[in-house]
């Protein structure tokens, strides 16, 4: 019996946006495909010298938008479908979805960083403490954003200090 050696995004409902684009977009990376969705399709993608290369360019092309097409529309939830459902192409799906969930985020991240500065070692059990900091932080990362060790360490020494 074979076994399938399949890649599978989880189906993206409008929570965690920024985990989702990752996911989506290093398996288009792996797949070969990832320029389908960085940029429009201009019109050099049409013209070539010779008229068998332009139809096999074309021809590879239209294979790659609709794989790509019909994979984002599998890895989406149907509300989210109601979103993007008159666009034409990868693109503007992650165009779309860039517009409606990075601001979201923003907004999030000023918030869970807030609550992630108010974090203080307040509690009788240390183990409280370190669930709320890490719990905070993750949090914030959901909200997208990028945490380097460092900035974190200084976070937690912060937090560990009293005024």
């Amino acid at each position: 019996m074979a076994v399938r050696n399949e890649i599978s995004i989880p189906v993206f409902d409008g929570v965690d946006y920024s985990n989702w684009k990752i996911r989506i977009l290093k398996f288009l990376q792996y797949r070969g495909c990832l320029e389908v969705v960085k940029r429009e399709k201009c019109k050099s993608d049409d013209s070539s010298s010779d008229e068998k290369d332009v139809q096999a360019t074309n021809y590879i092309y239209i294979y790659i938008y609709i794989y790509i097409y019909i994979y984002i529309y599998s890895a989406i939830s149907n509300k989210q479908l109601e979103y993007i459902s008159e666009l034409d192409t990868a693109y503007d799906i992650i165009k779309k979805f860039d517009e409606m969930y990075m601001k979201k985020s923003t907004a999030l991240q000023i918030v869970y960083r807030h609550k992630l500065e108010n974090v203080k070692l307040n509690y009788l059990e240390l183990t409280l403490f370190f669930d709320d900091f890490e719990k905070a932080i993750n949090e914030l990362k959901q909200a997208g954003a990028t945490i380097q060790e460092q900035e974190k360490s200084k976070l937690y020494v912060k937090s560990t200090t009293r005024k």
